[in-house]
């Protein structure tokens, strides 16, 4: 049975591919090269994926047909995420299983234009300029995006499975918008790629990274080290699931320096996404530009090895999800963090859950600041139980639940 996982956001395919491929199956990635952050090999020191990876030029749904029917020929089950299910249902093929990151799914439900009025609006712009020559300038972006959800929509209408685990009330609504309930399988999926991404094993690559002596130089001359390679949107979300309210760990963070000056505390951050800058101007209007060092966007492996330098990690602030990349690299290396998680709307549907210092606003993050200050000990070993819940429920119980439901189409 050959499988191809078709799209790599945030690399979560490629770890996918390798874990089914460990597991005896003869899976293959097929992913688009759009993004450079999300390529294989920005989470691998191996030239291995070229044996079992593929960049698909499949830009949009004006791309030829047999060009996405050879891609997919001779692949018996396809997973998908992202663009998937919109290209496969153009060939009349179908994403059998589907692993949605968010956007895949709300962007469709969301989507606030007028499908038909596109379409139409389309038709005759194409008819008038083919019979008189006259061109017409209606936008010719809104009508792609228009049949870019319209093929999304019916493509996931298809699919057979989805897995996503439960994560809030706001996002698992639209599983209901999709009338998807029968066929939502909530579980997680596994994310990061643990024969790699182990503390004992990440040490093996230090010498292999082009940027672990910049955090090893930061991790001796500070008591604290703080982690947050979160996106920066805090000043202009699009909707409200992007919003990562960074600004309440800058401020947080700002007043944690200037009140505990017996210990020397250092941020860590990456100009990543659009409102780094303005991150960036909060943090000299604060005057703490001597204790945050400012990283380009890193790839994974990067990541993995900068995060075994720190001490304490920091995710996002304004929306709770139960999982997430940022949160899995976190418990993958053993390090607590703080974030925010609604545990009343969790505790019903999972039997345990993962450490975590609970914060969401500006003041409950300097609590948990302080507190991770003066508990250091105890919080390093929420550390370790992290990173156990991890291994079992991000990856164990995943994959089995995988590999059961792959059977179903075996024969």
């Amino acid at each position: 049975m050959r499988i191809a996982l078709v799209d790599n956001m945030n690399n979560n395919f490629f770890t996918l591919c390798r874990y089914l491929r460990d597991m005896g199956y003869d899976a293959h990635l097929l992913y688009s090269d759009d993004i450079p952050h999300f390529l294989p090999h920005n989470d691998t020191f191996s030239l291995e994926y070229q044996n079992y990876s593929k960049v698909v030029r499949w830009e949009s749904l004006y791309t030829d047909n047999s060009i996405i029917e050879k891609d997919l020929e001779g692949f018996d089950i396809i997973i998908g995420c992202g663009f998937a299910p919109r290209f496969c249902y153009k060939v009349g093929r179908k994403v059998n299983i589907m692993y949605p990151y968010g956007g895949d799914i709300y962007n469709v439900i969301l989507y606030s234009g007028n499908i038909k009025k596109e379409i139409i609006l389309h038709y005759f712009k194409s008819r008038i300029k083919k019979y008189f020559g006259i061109n017409i300038n209606f936008r010719e972006s809104k009508y792609r995006y228009a049949m870019e959800i319209l093929f999304q929509k019916k493509a996931l209408e298809q699919v057979d499975f989805f897995i996503s685990p439960r994560t809030n009330d706001s996002f698992d609504r639209f599983f209901d918008v999709m009338n998807a309930h029968s066929k939502w399988i909530k579980s997680f999926s596994p994310v990061i790629y643990l024969p790699l991404y182990d503390p004992n094993v990440i040490r093996e690559y230090f010498n292999r990274s082009n940027w672990y002596l910049e955090f090893k130089k930061i991790r001796e001359k500070n008591d604290i080290v703080i982690f947050h390679h979160a996106r920066h949107i805090w000043k202009t979300p699009k909707n409200p699931f992007e919003n990562k309210a960074n600004d309440r760990l800058i401020r947080a963070f700002s007043k944690f320096v200037k009140m505990r000056k017996d210990l020397k505390s250092h941020l860590i951050l990456f100009e990543y996404s659009r409102d780094f800058y303005e991150t960036k101007k909060l943090i000299f209007e604060l005057g703490i530009e001597d204790m945050v060092t400012w990283f380009p966007l890193l790839p994974r492996k990067e990541i993995m090895i900068g995060i075994n330098q720190c001490d304490l990690g920091a995710t996002e602030f304004e929306n709770s999800w139960v999982i997430g990349g940022v949160i899995c690299e976190f418990l993958a290396m053993g390090k607590i963090f703080i974030g925010c998680r609604e545990d009343k709307f969790y505790e019903r549907y999972y039997p345990e859950l993962y450490p975590i210092l609970n914060a969401k606003t500006e003041d409950e993050i300097f609590a948990q600041l302080c507190y991770y200050a003066d508990n250091k000990e105890e919080c390093d070993k929420l550390g370790q139980l992290g990173y156990q819940w991890h291994k079992k429920y991000m990856v164990e119980e995943p994959l089995k639940i995988l590999k059961d439901l792959l059977k179903k189409y075996e024969n």
